[in-house]
């Protein structure tokens, strides 16, 4: 096979569109006028074909080094090794010896900011909480290439067993930056965060160690004199009653899930010309449909809201959100917005409920709604859930029964206002005046 054919005043002059072989497998590749020149290797892989490997262009590369490269990757061949293979893995190995500076905590930031935008406020603050009390003391300078099942295991194993749930969320976003690290090349291999390999096999059965529980609400008897209870709350240093009490009651008043209380913003899902809320889907855990949750608003509910609404603008708040500490009624929370967290700290320590949680308040709403034959449909839209086949949706898509659901939120309300409850059936004639 000759080699060394082409000359160099012809490398350099020729214009004419082609392939102009130098032989042993390199070629000259001129484009149209001659305006682009690069050099390719051919060679040919048994089961794979023909193949072809850019060498660079001659503007870079000249026809000496041109014929080294190509003898480099023919050497290759002699030793049944694939040029193309090689160059990719040499280049990963350079990118992993350089991703060895890239720290767990740069990947993670990287990681966080590609995935906020789908996710909610409550979503995004849960999972900076779990960053930083289980992933970032453990991982934070730690190059991200260093990460193994060992150190996983290490970081998860003290409270896989003590609280699953919050060892699988925190396991579940070290799988996601590990995936994010590998698909930006600052490591490779498999994942050492996933249960599907050794790390499923050192930590227990997530079955044997999480005992799934339902939400506990208080029996729908006792909820008059709990929200009294709550009314009564008063912040030791204000005086005042705390923002956190007024954004259970609304919850307890909506039967809506907790973070959908606390995300509540002021712009864009009140109407306030006719009372009603409507949260968007993507707050909601509807999975069949894009319809928001449209929730009427019981003269209560509007109450609580008209008062945030005054004590933000008395205070001096500016704040997105209908929920937000006031200057001095929490240390470092001023102008923030109530957390879920909040207000499961708020339920325990304040109210001294460990029997309950704030989710159990739609349980308690649904078993008054049972007990005093309030339509079942009008209770479950008013739960956010779907109701009736796929077929009754779609030809029933625009009944919301809305004036139906505004009896039964109004009723709710006068009920949670009693000590001792009326007939849930009897519905205060609304203050037209205190409409606003």
């Amino acid at each position: 096979m000759g080699i060394h054919k082409l000359k160099l005043r012809l490398v350099e002059t020729v214009t004419e569109k082609g392939m102009y072989l130098d032989g042993g497998g390199l070629y000259l590749q001129v484009g149209e006028g001659g305006k682009s020149k690069s050099w390719i290797f051919r060679y040919h892989v048994e089961g794979r074909g023909d193949r072809q490997m850019g060498l660079g262009p001659l503007h870079t590369i000249g026809l000496a080094e041109a014929r080294e490269r190509a003898r480099r990757c023919r050497e290759q061949r002699k030793d049944d090794i694939d040029p193309i293979e090689a160059r990719n893995a040499a280049t990963l190995a350079q990118r992993l010896e350089a991703a060895k500076n890239v720290s767990f905590r740069t990947c993670t930031e990287e990681w966080f900011d590609r995935n906020k935008a789908g996710w909610d406020p409550s979503t995004q603050s849960n999972v900076e909480s779990r960053l930083r009390v289980h992933l970032y003391p453990k991982f934070a300078n730690l190059p991200i290439s260093a990460i193994n099942v060992d150190l996983v295991e290490s970081a998860i194993k003290p409270i896989w067993e003590t609280t699953p749930m919050v060892a699988r969320k925190a396991l579940e976003y070290l799988e996601g930056i590990l995936n994010w690290a590998t698909a930006k090349e600052y490591r490779s291999g498999d994942n050492p965060a996933s249960l599907k390999g050794p790390l499923g096999i050192r930590l227990k059965p997530f079955a044997s160690v999480h005992t799934i529980t339902h939400n506990p609400g208080p029996p729908h008897q006792e909820i008059a004199a709990y929200i009294a209870g709550l009314r009564a709350v008063r912040n030791k240093r204000t005086g005042q009653r705390p923002i956190t009490s007024y954004a259970q009651e609304f919850l307890i008043l909506t039967a809506v899930r907790p973070h959908q209380a606390t995300d509540l913003p002021w712009k864009g899902e009140i109407d306030w010309d006719n009372n009603l809320w409507v949260c968007p889907r993507h707050k909601t855990r509807k999975k069949t449909n894009n319809e928001p949750h449209v929730i009427p608003l019981s003269d209560a509910a509007m109450a609580i809201l008209r008062a945030m609404r005054e004590f933000q603008a008395t205070k001096g708040i500016t704040s997105d959100y209908v929920f937000a500490h006031g200057p001095q009624e929490a240390f470092g929370l001023a102008g923030k917005k109530v957390t879920r967290d909040g207000l499961t700290v708020f339920l325990r320590r304040t109210m001294h409920r460990h029997d309950i949680n704030n989710h159990g308040f739609r349980e308690t709403f649904k078993s008054w709604a049972i007990d005093f034959d309030w339509p079942d449909q009008d209770s479950e839209r008013a739960l956010g859930h779907v109701v009736g086949s796929a077929m009754s949706r779609l030809y029933g898509r625009n009944e919301k029964r809305l004036e139906p659901r505004r009896q039964l939120m109004e009723a709710w309300a006068e009920y949670c206002n009693r000590i001792e409850p009326l007939d849930a059936k009897i519905i205060p004639m609304p203050n037209k005046a205190a409409r606003g």
